[in-house]
């Protein structure tokens, strides 16, 4: 694949992902206006409709951000991470105890970054590593540690891993081993490391108990 096709690739599925991710929360407000008129005023789900309207703001304000240049600030790892889990509790729902979540960060963890779009980016990996464990009982990570040069951000899932995939064919653009997926999660990720913030990118087999580790790697020499 040439730069130019991965190019349109690429954005092409950022596009398709905005219009659906959009799409949800939307279907979500038009149904409750809908129903709204007849029920009573203690009744109406105001929750509900600000959590889609706000959804939809940060999913808005997030492609206005995929441009450089890219304004980095120090980002505070720990309630990013906290609010990750929660978002992806809420989603699981009823079958939540399927799934443990560890935050193996303290709260003065911070890297030098653009704040939403760290955030988008481990979302995606908490993401696949959810989806990884489809059907399962299993367990997510994440992780912050530093060398000499880097920040780290890990995410750990012991889901059905990578063993029969080149890791690197993950990071094309339209690639996916999902039944719906649009294969758009991990380039975008990389786009937001690689090109917004200097950084790279790792997926790779884990240590037991976990079969896969996806590592971010953002440059600490602004910090």
């Amino acid at each position: 694949m040439t730069n130019i096709e991965a190019d349109s690739r690429f954005w092409y599925g950022i596009a398709k992902t905005a219009s659906h991710d959009m799409g949800t929360p939307l279907s979500s407000i038009m149904g409750w206006l809908q129903l709204i008129p007849s029920m009573p005023d203690s009744q109406i789900p105001f929750d509900e409709i600000f959590y889609s309207v706000e959804r939809m703001t940060t999913i808005s304000n997030r492609l206005e951000l995929l441009a450089p240049p890219t304004r980095k600030q120090k980002v505070d790892l720990f309630p990013i991470a906290e609010a990750i889990v929660i978002y992806f509790e809420k989603r699981i729902g009823k079958d939540q105890n399927r799934i443990k979540f560890h935050v193996a960060m303290a709260p003065d963890d911070n890297l030098m970054g653009q704040p939403e779009l760290i955030h988008w980016a481990i979302e995606h990996l908490v993401k696949n590593a959810v989806d990884a464990l489809v059907d399962m009982k299993g367990e997510i990570r994440l992780e912050y540690t530093q060398d000499e040069r880097d920040s780290l951000v890990r995410v750990l899932d012991s889901g059905i891993g990578i063993t029969d995939i080149d890791p690197q064919k993950l990071f094309e653009p339209g690639y996916t081993t999902k039944k719906k997926g649009r294969g758009i999660g991990l380039p975008l990720v990389k786009h937001i490391v690689e090109t917004l913030h200097q950084g790279a990118v790792q997926i790779q087999k884990a240590d037991p108990p976990f079969n896969t580790l996806v590592e971010l790697r953002i440059p600490q020499s602004q910090l």
